[in-house]
């Protein structure tokens, strides 16, 4: 068995000696099995290898010398191939796809619909924090955090300054007079439809170690449901919600060895728009969702989004056959499309192309899920480096704008295009 990857910005094109007689590809896609040689060259079409991540098998020149095959080898930037050799010819029943030349012409494709799959999301990532003797306000949580563990008598967050030996950090004895009272901001605009409003959620890390009210209110931690990891929660806000600020407090008596204060995550449908008036000029508010379009969605009111939005497209072929997709400019982690409801293949790596089999005549539609990324959802937001607690601890001590959130772009930029 042979694994070929190309780690590289650029195609490999190359031939390659493999000991057998039989020479067959492992799609890792789908787990099926085709010949690509059994001693004689086989008809290749355009010779290439199908893009990674496709499902798709294309037929592949090999052929013998006797005692050795000779194949070539075709690699898109970061692709890869499984390939399998056999001492004896390969199994009949397996017959190798031949290569399809696809015609250079455009096939017309409306868009006919933008949808966000999933719940937006708002980071909170600044607080206001009371513990004995230590009052901060609109601070950032990591400094936040730190203030409140030295507090507590320790140099610092002990889970990410220091190695437990054994049980020695989690037992360590905690004040039972202790307290600690965290408060998190946001501004809800007039114009969030009542529905929304009252959907809305906020995602909390570990909520039972503490009393949680919204406005005053107190909200239901043991039957909210689980959100984002196992150590996280999706509260419901409900009707405690109201237009203006809203304020959730965070209240540990006594505090926890495990009251670390990160973010918190409003859930729900709406739009996140920079703060631009007071009394929430910092930060962002929170507004009634819009139609998305074409381009960059952290722009549309999903700066923190990192989850899926679907790009829908119709199109009819007037003769059956093979098509080639071309996504050229999208921006996120990976690019999933559907034809008529079934997954047909990823898009990932240049040169961002997808091989459509057996497409028959008349209408059908495309769907195109592009995924964003972890970073807009976790950050780092405020300091550019590496994902590590140090680039974190840079952040500006009070909130900015809203608009001087770093995010990176997401989204299907441009129509893609559709040959054949």
């Amino acid at each position: 068995m042979y694994f070929f990857c190309n780690p590289w910005a650029e195609a490999i094109e190359t031939e390659v000696r493999l000991e057998g007689r039989a020479l067959q590809s492992l799609d890792t896609a789908n787990g099926t099995m085709v010949p690509l040689g059994n001693g004689t060259i086989v008809p290749s079409g355009n010779g290439t290898v199908a893009p990674l991540g496709n499902g798709s098998i294309v037929s592949h020149p090999a052929q013998s010398d006797g005692h050795t095959l000779i194949a070539s080898l075709s690699l898109p930037p970061r692709g890869h191939v499984l390939w399998l050799t056999t001492p004896e010819p390969a199994p009949t029943g397996l017959v190798a796809h031949v290569a399809m030349t696809v015609a250079e012409r455009p096939v017309p494709l409306t868009l006919t619909a933008i949808e966000r799959r999933s719940p937006n999301l708002l980071m909170l990532d600044y607080c206001d924090v009371e513990a004995p003797g230590e009052r901060l306000s609109c601070i950032h949580h990591m400094h936040a955090d730190d203030a409140v563990w030295r507090q507590q008598g320790f140099d610092g967050n002990p889970w990410s300054r220091s190695h437990q030996f054994k049980r020695t950090i989690i037992d360590r004895p905690m004040d039972p007079e202790s307290t600690c009272r965290i408060s998190y901001h946001f501004h809800v605009d007039p114009a969030l439809p009542t529905v929304a409003r009252d959907n809305l959620q906020i995602g909390v890390e570990r909520p039972w170690l503490y009393t949680a009210t919204l406005n005053g209110q107190p909200l239901n931690v043991t039957d909210a449901q689980r959100w984002f990891d196992e150590e996280a929660r999706a509260l419901a806000l409900g009707p405690h919600v109201h237009t203006g600020e809203n304020t959730l407090i965070l209240e540990a008596k006594p505090f926890h060895i495990l009251c670390e204060i990160m973010p918190v995550y409003l859930i729900g449908d709406f739009a996140a728009r920079p703060a631009c008036a007071e009394p929430a000029a910092r930060g962002f508010t929170v507004t009634a969702a819009q139609d998305l379009a074409l381009g960059n969605w952290t722009q549309q009111g999903l700066p923190f989004y990192p989850g899926k939005v679907r790009y829908t497209f119709t199109f009819d072929m007037t003769n059956p056959g093979v098509r080639q997709l071309e996504v050229p400019s999208w921006e996120g982690s990976i690019v999933v499309a559907h034809l008529d409801g079934d997954e047909v293949g990823l898009v990932v790596h240049p040169p961002y192309t997808l091989t459509l089999h057996d497409v028959g005549a008349g209408p059908h539609t495309l769907a195109l899920d592009v995924t964003g990324n972890m970073r807009n959802m976790m950050g780092p937001h405020h300091i550019d480096g590496l994902p590590g607690a140090w680039t974190w601890n840079r952040s500006p001590h009070h909130q900015p704008p809203g608009a001087a959130y770093k995010t990176c772009p997401s989204g299907l930029l441009a129509p893609p295009r559709l040959l054949g």
